[in-house]
């Protein structure tokens, strides 16, 4: 009698740009996944001497807040300083321990991380830690959700937002779409609907076809104007994301035993239901 052939490891690709979803690849590999990481999603500064004044203005505010490891860069590209201490520069503040790493490797000191490592997490970090009013310098994405800004705005302190580097979309090229005759799985993790436009037509067609996660509402909508299927995480960040890859294969991460609600409560014709992968 021959041996049962093992099945082969799930793999799921990342697609977002490097910075964001901090934590994320080495959650999914304690779930025992094989995770690849082809950003659709890349970053270009925005240098220009305008852009770099109005910058520099920001380190005069009470604070500087970093969102993303490319903020982080794109703040060193423009040759502005992070090497201010609490007594004569901003405090500094990260969203996640890649961001806070990339600050430190900077020359910054850092004074505050966010928990949990999300915008939304920062924003309540900040507030618990921090009393109104003081000057909130957040260098970002042109693209930046308002999560932090609103927040901060409504907790009384005064945001001075700077877009300094924008998303640029790269092309799918055929290795990443390859799905391996062997592959039981193949989970695409998308995080913005411009990562949806750069994916082909045929990754969501066929016995092969790819399944999608959408970390927001608005990927999820452009993954369904494609008419392809997907899962919705229940919350746009990296737990969100991990919670859906784990319900839809059967796994249980520890951090998830205690409490594993279903990641989607009111799901849309596309979205499909985790605990019954397809």
């Amino acid at each position: 009698m021959n041996p049962p052939v093992p099945k082969p490891t799930p793999k799921v690709r990342l697609t977002h740009a490097e910075g964001r979803l901090e934590g994320l690849a080495e959650a999914l590999l304690e779930l025992g996944l094989e995770v690849v990481h082809t950003p659709l999603i890349g970053t270009r500064t925005l240098a220009s001497p305008t852009l770099s004044a109005q910058a520099r203005d920001l380190i005069g505010c009470d604070w500087l807040l970093f969102t993303s490891r490319s903020a982080v860069r794109a703040w060193c590209d423009l040759g502005l300083p992070l090497r201010g201490t609490p007594k004569s520069g901003p405090k500094l503040g990260a969203v996640g321990s890649a961001t806070a790493t990339d600050i430190r490797l900077a020359g910054g000191k850092l004074s505050l991380s966010a928990h949990p490592q999300n915008a939304q997490g920062l924003v309540d970090t900040f507030t618990r830690r921090v009393a109104p009013p003081q000057t909130v310098g957040f260098p970002c994405s042109q693209s930046a959700l308002p999560t932090l800004q609103m927040g901060l705005t409504r907790a009384g302190f005064e945001v001075r937002r700077l877009p300094i580097y924008e998303s640029v979309i790269r092309p799918w090229s055929l290795t990443n779409g390859v799905l391996g005759g062997e592959m039981i799985a193949e989970i695409v993790v998308l995080a913005s609907p411009s990562a949806v436009s750069a994916l082909p037509q045929t990754l969501g067609a066929g016995p092969r076809a790819a399944t999608f996660v959408a970390l927001g509402p608005s990927t999820g909508e452009a993954l369904g104007s494609r008419g392809w299927r997907y899962l919705q995480a229940p919350t746009p960040n990296a737990e969100g994301v991990v919670q859906v890859v784990a319900q839809h294969l059967r796994l249980t991460p520890p951090a998830l035993r205690k409490a594993a609600p279903r990641a989607t409560d009111t799901p849309s014709p596309n979205v499909l239901t985790p605990e019954h992968p397809t």
